[in-house]
């Protein structure tokens, strides 16, 4: 594969259904810079853990429109300082917190290592990813204009209209042993 097939491999937004496996490293030269080239294939993973599973109903369950809608009058423009992560973008990082009980360093961890989460939250590696002070911003934000109660309670009724969630049920008598 050349350094041009390899960089636009790298730079495609790859399913997490997907892993590249290096067939081949070989140590070239260009211009008299020693570089590694690689020769890679995807191969479909046969298997998808639980988070890409969890993380493809929210897609599909979580009226995602709806929910920036209701927190785009708050949220900042381009134009005033520094570019602004896309707002859709930022909402499914903060639902990635909330998910799965992540601290805002922890968040910025998560979306480096693990791609379901990168790829759930529409960030790639090539572009920056949001750090911890911007996650924790965005929380501030949410929680100045009194908007987490608001998405909270909007993706709640999205989930038992959908019938995924439950607000009713029986209780069941459990006995410690």
């Amino acid at each position: 594969m050349s350094i041009s097939a390899w960089g636009r491999l790298r730079k495609q937004r790859l399913s997490p259904h997907y892993e590249i496996i290096v067939i081949q490293s070989v140590l070239g030269n260009i211009d008299g810079t020693a570089v590694r080239v690689f020769r890679v294939r995807l191969k479909e993973k046969q298997l998808q853990i639980r988070k890409e599973v969890f993380l493809a109903k929210m897609e599909v369950l979580i009226p995602w429109v709806r929910l920036v809608a209701l927190i785009e009058p708050c949220y900042p423009k381009a134009g005033n300082g520094r570019r602004p992560y896309p707002l859709e973008s930022m909402l499914r990082v903060h639902c990635l917190k909330q998910w799965y009980n992540l601290s805002d360093a922890a968040t910025e961890d998560s979306l480096y290592e693990i791609a379901s989460m990168r790829c759930f939250s529409h960030l790639l590696l090539d572009r920056s990813i949001p750090d911890h002070t911007t996650i924790m911003n965005f929380r501030h934000l949410l929680e100045k204009h009194n908007l987490g109660r608001k998405i909270f309670d909007a993706i709640n009724q999205f989930l038992e209209d959908s019938e995924v969630l439950m607000k009713e049920g029986s209780s069941i008598d459990a006995i410690i042993i």
